[in-house]
């Protein structure tokens, strides 16, 4: 079996059916479909055992409310697929097309990790951006892992979250790779564990990953200071790590990469109450030196903003730039 998608089902009664379908109507059909429901309150435990009952594809796993994590971690346990691809609930797929043209890409260069492409779409607004795409296809075809990975972390193409790359099971089980769980954000850990122990990567341009950006009630839905305990744990194990990294570009690609996740627990801290913004700014406090191996300008202006106003009024100042500069990609 080429493929197998892991789905954390949990509070997506509105959204599960056209997620599930996205993946069942794909013109390749070498796959499995692994629904996780992690003990939805709704309606989703009866529609996931439903769906099984009409396509001998779909596996279904019912277990405690655990987070996204865990519910990610079940499906791992139990998926036989070559390759291994992540998709939420809430999300879909666009392109009938998409597994197909993934495995054009995978079966000459038989990769690590093949990366594809994104579309945001505003469930307010219906509005769509394409977030990620446009690979550099001479890069990604060279075969020399520090020049893609460098490419990845410096330009900025490294995947944001575990769903806009296919990872071969073999890395995941061998390494032992699992999502942290108990926090949020824990993507950042999952994608960097992933790609430093990859040893060759393929892309294509397609972007048919459709990210619907919600307010609540969805499986990426959680508190703020659990994103900051994400990052802060992100920070704390691979602030080490990196100095086992042997090439001296990719590690300062690393640590660069390492300083923008911090800039983005900064704007979180504007979203918290007042109790909540002493213990993330405390947390955070910890990495603040991180900064100093920043060479993005966005954060390096963080680090000089801090360095005057402190954090409170640079959260302010960061998360209203960050709402400004989404509404008007959204608005384009």
């Amino acid at each position: 079996m080429k493929f197998s998608v892991i789905v954390p089902v949990y509070k997506a009664e509105g959204y599960l059916e056209q997620c599930v379908e996205s993946v069942l109507q794909q013109t390749y059909t070498d796959f499995e479909l692994i629904l996780v429901d992690d003990g939805s309150p709704d309606r989703c435990p009866e529609m996931c055992d439903e769906l099984a009952e009409k396509d001998s594809r779909i596996k279904v796993l019912h277990k405690e409310n655990g987070g996204a994590s865990s519910a990610r971690n079940a499906g791992l346990d139990i998926a036989s697929g070559e390759y291994i691809m992540f998709l939420d609930s809430d999300d879909y797929w666009n392109d009938r097309g998409a597994l197909s043209k993934l495995n054009f890409s995978i079966v000459p260069l038989n990769p690590d990790v093949a990366v594809f492409g994104c579309t945001d779409i505003d469930e307010r607004s219906g509005k769509k951006d394409v977030s990620r795409s446009d690979y550099d296809m001479t890069v990604m075809k060279s075969g020399d892992k520090d020049r893609i990975l460098h490419y990845f972390l410096a330009e900025g193409k490294l995947p944001g979250a575990a769903y806009v790359f296919a990872t071969r099971r073999d890395l995941i089980e061998r390494l032992k790779i699992r999502f942290k769980e108990g926090i949020t954000a824990e993507d950042y850990d999952w994608v960097l564990s992933i790609f430093l122990n990859a040893s060759n990567f393929a892309a294509i341009d397609d972007p048919f990953y459709t990210y619907r950006k919600r307010q609540e009630g969805s499986v990426t839905t959680s508190s703020q200071l659990n994103i900051i305990n994400g990052i802060s744990y992100t920070l704390d194990k691979w602030i080490v790590e990196s100095e086992k990294i042997s090439s001296s570009v990719v590690r300062r690609d690393v640590l660069n990469y390492l300083a923008h996740i911090y800039t983005t627990g900064v704007i979180m801290i504007a979203r918290l109450s007042s109790e909540n913004k002493k213990i993330a700014i405390e947390s955070l406090k910890t990495y603040k030196n991180i900064l100093k191996t920043s060479y993005w300008k966005k954060t390096k202006a963080v680090r000089f903003s801090l360095a005057i106003f402190g954090y409170r009024i640079t959260a302010y100042m960061t998360n209203k730039a960050y709402r400004i500069r989404r509404a008007m990609v959204m608005k384009n």
